[in-house]
């Protein structure tokens, strides 16, 4: 008995399908593989390196609270050194804390903000004169261009704060050699601009939109400190975003970076917000 084309055609069509069908699936399931095996590698470098992260400033409390607790003969400058490096050190860790808990309630939805009018300027200066310690213990030149009078922002003052520290230890992990950093405040019409910038190693452009991505982290044999929780950068740019503004960042390989902050300023009919997500 003699098949036609079609009898002939029809299974090996069939075949065909099913070869594509099952060849997409063992596709899907190498790619959902590979996802799975990413996404704990990243879990599980992201452990390590805050693990790193947390170990510096509390290997210094111990080492200054024990120095305070069993030397008798300090002079009071001494003393108040030793206690000014553990408070200091103290806030770098509860910052470092903070950003991870302020990323987990991010993943959950269930970040909070308090937005309140309030004098940006003096937040700006505040934080970075808490931060100054760190800043000069790692031999920084630190230049300041704030402008005055800005009118009125309304904000959240602990995450804006969050933003300037974050920005500022962004700068020094990728300064391994021209340690000067610079901010400005300025206002521009309808908005202020806040920037942090540096003289380091700079970012690629291949690398550029993904620092804002959670846990990325940039490898470069010129900067040894990049190691990091990878959770600076999107925490800013969430935070930024929430305050219904924008982060831009311009920088080349060797010229160092310029992260700038774009805010709306309040007007005075806004009414204040609370606990916005």
């Amino acid at each position: 008995m003699k098949l036609s084309d079609t009898s002939i055609r029809r299974p090996v069509l069939t075949s065909m399908v099913s070869l594509a069908l099952i060849l997409f699936g063992a596709f899907l399931i190498v790619r959902d593989i590979s996802r799975e095996s990413q996404t704990m590698r990243l879990k599980s470098e992201f452990v390590h390196n805050v693990s790193h992260e947390f170990k510096t400033p509390l290997t210094l409390i111990r080492l200054y609270a024990e120095i305070l607790e069993h030397k008798e003969n300090l002079t009071a400058e001494q003393r108040s050194s030793g206690f000014q490096i553990i408070t200091k050190e103290s806030d770098r860790l509860s910052h470092m804390i903070n950003n991870v808990l302020d990323f987990s309630r991010i993943e959950m939805g269930k970040k909070e903000f308090n937005f309140e009018a309030g004098d940006l300027p003096a937040l700006v200066r505040d934080t970075l004169e808490s931060y100054r310690y760190h800043l000069e213990k790692k031999g920084f030149t630190i230049h300041t261009e704030i402008a005055t009078p800005i009118p009125e922002t309304r904000f959240d003052r602990e995450a804006m704060a969050s933003v300037v520290i974050n920005l500022l230890s962004n700068a020094m992990k990728f300064s391994p050699e021209h340690k000067e950093v610079t901010v400005r405040l300025r206002h521009q019409a309808d908005r202020v601009a806040l920037q942090v910038e540096d003289k380091g190693i700079g970012i690629k452009p291949s690398e550029q939109k993904r620092i804002f991505e959670r846990f990325y982290r940039i490898t470069d044999k010129e900067a040894p400190e990049t190691r990091g929780s990878g959770l600076g950068l999107p925490l800013v740019k969430h935070i930024v975003e929430a305050h219904a503004g924008e982060i831009r960042l311009e920088s080349e390989p060797g010229q160092g970076s310029l992260f700038t902050v774009i805010l709306p300023l309040v007007r005075p009919e806004d009414p204040p917000e609370k606990g916005a997500k």
